[in-house]
């Protein structure tokens, strides 16, 4: 018994001795230090812009200038709330843009932005609030503000800043909150996380972006749609009742603190092109008359091709951006200067769609390590499923039944824009496959861990290999440029390519060494 006591004593102190300075931190004072870490990057970035009081400006933010310079003047001058706005399509109501001044969240905002730009507080929000998602979901902190910092500087979201899609990155913003009031609500089924639900969902539908809104339903739906079932199964009947109407709740709470905009944009949207009313004639006009909203032409105009899949980790795989700044060395001439980079499927391309291979890979090692974590599955389920409807036009089968069946998906456009999601989504798996190395590796690991990162080490190499099998060119540019220009062109993205391709590489390889 004693040998038995000092034998469980020597492990102990092992595991004592082993055990990361990082998790002894108390509590308190690692939130305090994962928020100053959040704010580091933040600070970098947008303190030279709210110094010098300077805003980027983008062909929307521009656009919104003139549609709106009439109206907001005269609102200042009469001290009135502006209803109509004469000075576009002929006049049109505006009504359903007006949020409501409440106790909120955007509120708060607002007034900040007074003081600083209102894009810091929302990245701010949004690394917060993934920060304390994952650390409910029994995330380490030091590994949760890992995944936050990721979060906040993807590079869609400077691309969304620059062009003034203010909606869609506030949105975007409130998610990982909308997942932490749910996540919270759905295991404790209480009032207070009730009213916390209700908080979280409001502030997601006042930001006006209803496609975002869509989205984040959809996450919660994959994500819980099992545990509700199994609930049934098991027979717990109360429980399942208590759930329903508690979160039926939590919808009235919602809809009576985001009525307007939420039934304001709803009554205007049957007058607008998004209510089956195309500005076109033929099969367009049947889709959206089909559809009741945009046609599915339009609609899917903006899909993500499938063979822009590896620019999620090699941003300039298919270009980079419309008009790439050159920094390659075949044409010194051109350096700094603005070149046609992007040769994909999409009309024209204004962001990289990008998030990196490491925290990818990662993301499989957490669902590989997790398995048997229904939540980590389901995570899994939604990356696929979300890449597969982002295809949009590129799988119609798919998208067609979302598009014509389920209400109010036809009023939606760009199903690329679902990918922005998907890379959240991913992103909080490698939180679990961060977890998953630090706390759970073992030698036995070794071979299918090293694979992973072997099999994405052989993949960039091969890239590198047959770089010049690409096309690096779509067909309309045939009759847009002549055979030299067209050739340097090509040069130049396989220069592209190659460059990030390294880099990538280089990235992996101190990855795997690590």
């Amino acid at each position: 018994m004693s040998k038995s006591k000092k034998t469980k004593s020597k492990i102990d102190t092992i595991d004592n001795i082993s055990e990361s300075v990082l998790e002894k931190i108390p509590q308190k004072k690692a939130y305090l230090i994962a928020i100053g870490i959040i704010l580091i990057p933040l600070l970098y970035y947008f303190l030279p812009w709210m110094l010098n009081g300077v805003r980027p400006i983008g062909s929307d933010l521009l656009g919104s200038i003139g549609q709106t310079h009439r109206w907001v003047e005269w609102a200042k001058e009469t001290g009135k709330t502006v209803l109509w706005n004469p000075s576009i399509f002929g006049g049109e109501p505006i009504y359903s843009r007006l949020t409501p001044k409440l106790i909120h969240i955007d509120s708060l905002i607002q007034y900040l932005n007074l003081i600083s730009y209102w894009v810091f507080w929302y990245l701010f929000l949004g690394g917060v609030g993934l920060f304390f998602f994952l650390k409910y979901k029994k995330i380490p902190w030091y590994i949760a503000v890992i995944v936050a910092i990721a979060f906040i500087l993807l590079p869609d979201w400077q691309a969304q800043i620059g062009e003034g899609h203010n909606s869609k990155l506030r949105a975007i913003m409130t998610l990982p909150w909308l997942f932490l009031s749910f996540s919270y609500f759905f295991d404790k089924r209480s009032w207070l996380s009730t009213g916390l639900l209700a908080f979280a969902f409001s502030w997601l539908v006042r930001t006006h972006h209803f496609q975002i809104v869509f989205y984040g339903i959809l996450v919660l739906f994959v994500l819980y749609i099992y545990p509700t079932i199994k609930m049934l199964i098991d027979k717990k009947y109360k429980e399942t009742i208590d759930l329903f109407l508690k979160f039926a709740v939590a919808l009235v709470l919602t809809f009576m603190t985001a009525a307007q905009p939420l039934f304001t944009t709803n009554e205007y949207a049957k007058y607008s092109t998004r209510g089956g009313n195309p500005v076109k004639i033929g099969q367009e006009a049947s889709s959206a008359e089909k559809g009741g909203g945009v046609s599915f032409e339009y609609a899917t105009q903006w899909s993500f091709s499938p063979r822009e899949i590896m620019s999620f980790f090699i941003p300039r795989f298919n270009g980079g951006l419309q008009g790439e700044v050159y920094d390659g060395n075949k044409y010194p001439q051109l350096k700094g200067q603005r070149v046609p980079g992007y040769w994909g499927d999409k009309p024209f391309n204004g962001n990289y769609a990008s998030m990196g291979m490491i925290l990818f890979l990662f993301a499989i090692i957490g669902v590989v390590y997790y398995r048997k974590d229904k939540f980590v599955v389901a995570l899994g389920v939604f990356v696929v499923f979300s890449l597969l409807l982002s295809f949009g036009r590129h799988l119609p089968e798919l998208y067609k039944l979302f598009f014509y069946y389920l209400p109010y998906f036809s009023k939606f456009r760009a199903p690329a824009m679902l990918v922005n999601i998907t890379f959240i989504i991913i992103l909080i798996l490698s939180g679990y496959g961060l977890k998953g190395i630090i706390q759970e590796y073992s030698q036995k690991d070794f071979k299918w861990v090293a694979s992973i990162f072997g099999g994405a080490i052989v993949l960039a190499i091969g890239i590198l290999l047959f770089s010049n099998s690409f096309a690096y060119s779509i067909p309309a540019e045939v009759s847009r440029y002549d055979a030299n220009t067209m050739n340097a062109i090509k040069e130049i993205r396989q220069e592209f390519l190659i460059a990030d391709t390294q880099k990538l590489l280089i990235f992996l390889i101190l990855a795997a060494a690590v």
